[in-house]
């Protein structure tokens, strides 16, 4: 059995004490998808905890994608934040009002991971950090790409927290936030798909938990 180690944190701005980071969220889509191996164990790895099974993992509190933002610190030496994925004008605005920096915008063709991946170019430096606003697996996987083809060193992988934040998507309430319960929120929208994903990951989940012998996930804070 092999013991695969996963590393976290409790507190976003401590993130930025790292060299090189894809920050990811810990949650039953990511679960799901790490223990079916469609995302890989990248040496840079580092999650957050977002969502119950996050809290139930770590023993930490969940700290939703919206709230990372709203909580996120940039150091001095972040001077520019290129975003790839979806993004609105007012969350563009939202950036630049926040971070006090210039905020670049790849807009990506609705494309498969592995054609999506060849037309993405990064001008890279070390003063940029990279925000992906992706579904799980393809922002986990399109970071693990970036990192090794442009040799980026700084990604978050933020999903919709970032809508939520700018308030394009509106914030879950807090009484179902705080029992780990966002979900049952996210279900008024989009209902169909978003309730077939989530039944695909919880069973997929469970069955790899169960049956599955070559991995046991240890999560290490730092």
């Amino acid at each position: 059995m092999n013991n695969i180690r996963l590393k976290y944190i409790t507190n976003i701005n401590s993130i930025f004490k790292v060299d090189e980071f894809i920050l990811c969220a810990l949650n039953l889509a990511f679960l799901c998808f790490f223990s079916n191996n469609k995302i890989s164990n990248h040496k840079n790895l580092v999650m957050w905890s977002d969502g119950i099974y996050g809290k139930f993992l770590t023993g930490t509190k969940k700290i939703p994608g919206s709230n990372l933002i709203k909580e996120m610190r940039l150091p001095k030496d972040i001077k520019r934040i290129i975003i790839i994925g979806n993004l609105k004008p007012n969350e563009k605005k939202f950036l630049k009002k926040k971070f006090k920096v210039k905020v670049q915008y790849k807009k990506i063709p609705n494309a498969k991971e592995e054609e999506l991946k060849k037309k993405i170019i990064i001008n890279y430096n070390k003063t940029d950090l990279i925000f992906i606003t992706l579904p799980t697996p393809m922002q986990e996987n399109i970071a693990d790409y970036l990192s090794k083809r442009f040799r980026i060193k700084k990604i978050i992988c933020i999903g919709g927290g970032l809508a939520i934040a700018a308030g394009t998507i509106a914030e879950c309430p807090r009484v179902l936030s705080k029992i780990g319960m966002e979900f049952i929120w996210r279900l008024r929208t989009d209902t169909a798909r978003r309730f077939k994903r989530l039944i695909y990951t919880f069973f997929i989940y469970q069955y790899m938990k169960l049956f599955s012998h070559s991995k046991q996930l240890r999560l290490i804070k730092i």
